[in-house]
C-alpha cells in the first residue's frame, strides 16, 4: 500500500516571532536573543528577555 509521504514544515513561518503573551518581536531583535542565548523557541513560540526600549 502506498502512502503519501509530505516534507516536514517549520512552525513559524512569518518575518517576525511571537511570544506565549502575543507580543510581537521584530525577527533581527529575536535573532539576536536566540543567539546570545537569552531566549529559546518552545513549541513555536520565542520565550526570553529583550531589553526594554
Amino acid at each position: 500500500m502506498n502512502t503519501l509521504v509530505q516534507p516536514a514544515h517549520t512552525a513559524s513561518v512569518g518575518v517576525d516571532f511571537v511570544t506565549p503573551d502575543g507580543m510581537i518581536v521584530p525577527r533581527a531583535l529575536a535573532e539576536a536573543a536566540l543567539h546570545a542565548r537569552t531566549a529559546v523557541m518552545v513549541g513555536g513560540l520565542l520565550v526570553g528577555v529583550w531589553p526594554q526600549s
